[in-house]
């Protein structure tokens, strides 16, 4: 039984990071912990907000250039019908 628990801890340590940064600065805290301070979890927190930020404007970016795109397809569809 330990040596299964061994084994599981080491395939946990040697498994590839499926989500990057984000699972790196976990990971990277978690082995801190033992010395982490308040401050550490404030700029790790920090740091995943400024993350998301940049994220959700990518996607609204995204979403604004996926519209023009169909209201342009759809304009020029109307027009090519007409003529």
């Amino acid at each position: 039984m330990a040596d299964n628990s061994k084994q599981n801890k080491q395939q946990n340590q040697q498994a590839p990071l499926p989500y990057g940064q984000f699972a790196q600065d976990i990971k990277s805290f978690e082995q801190q912990s033992g010395s982490g301070s308040l401050n550490d979890v404030v700029s790790m927190l920090n740091s995943i907000n400024r993350r998301l930020r940049i994220l959700e404007d990518r996607y609204s970016n995204l979403r604004r250039k996926t519209q023009v795109t169909d209201q342009n397809m759809l304009s020029n569809t109307k027009r090519f019908t007409n003529e």
